[in-house]
């Protein structure tokens, strides 16, 4: 959590009052007191790393790892409270000791705060993820050209807009004035509030109800047949049907 158990393995210490090594995972993290950087693993210092970082969720708040990503992996409200609690003092000693101010800059929330690990013990430099990826494949001028969008994800909701992929392909789509369809496995809350950002329309590929388990063993069947739906419906308008 917070990249601690990243960096303890590239050889910084993590140390409590005893000067013994905290303990591994979010619980730990209170009992930091001391940090140790000169036993980072040489080939580390003086180099520069660029981390592709797929959200935009900051380490602490409302919308910071513990708070977001908490409940998607079943922590109750206690826990999710508390492991809160232990980021904001692990980024308080990250502050003090290495003058570093890691809780609220966009990405270091990132997979359960490995972000925050690389800003503040290994001076990386948080890149987008999407945008590091869509200038590699030329996106956007793969984008211009086309007629119609189409993206996916496994689930669509509101956390979608944080820097995930669709909500990057929305943004050029919007931008070039292009229809965007999206494909989800499931819908969460408030996905409707994704629309502003670009979003024609988002379809679920599930045609029954059904287990997750049976969701994904038949996942590809069922992409195909929404597809299909999807697109005798554009059938319609290309026809001239829907005006009629």
């Amino acid at each position: 959590v917070g990249g601690a158990g990243m960096v303890q393995a590239l050889g910084v210490e993590l140390l409590d009052k005893q000067n013994k090594s905290i303990a591994k995972g979010g619980k730990g993290l209170a009992q930091l007191n001391t940090i140790n950087t000169d036993t980072l693993d040489v080939r580390l210092k003086g180099g520069k790393i660029w981390v592709a970082c797929d959200v935009k969720n900051p380490l602490l708040g409302k919308n910071g790892a513990a708070k977001v990503y908490g409940p998607q992996k079943g922590a109750n409200p206690e826990i999710i409270n508390k492991l809160e609690q232990n980021l904001a003092h692990y980024s308080e000693v990250i502050e003090t000791q290495l003058g570093i101010a890691i809780a609220n800059i966009p990405g270091t929330g990132a997979a359960g705060g490995l972000g925050a690990g690389f800003m503040a013990f290994l001076n990386a430099e948080l890149k987008p993820g999407f945008e590091l990826i869509s200038e590699i494949v030329h996106l956007a001028e793969q984008i211009v050209n086309a007629d119609l969008v189409i993206t996916a994800e496994g689930k669509i909701d509101y956390q979608t807009r944080f820097g995930k992929t669709p909500a990057g392909v929305a943004g050029i789509a919007k931008n070039f004035n292009k229809p965007l369809l999206a494909f989800a496995g499931s819908l969460g809350p408030r996905v409707e509030s994704l629309n502003e950002l670009g979003f024609t329309s988002i379809i679920p590929i599930t045609d029954k109800p059904m287990s997750l388990q049976e969701s994904i063993t038949n996942a590809g069947e069922l992409l195909q047949d929404a597809a299909e739906r999807t697109m005798r419906i554009l059938k319609l308008d290309y026809w001239g049907l829907s005006e009629k």
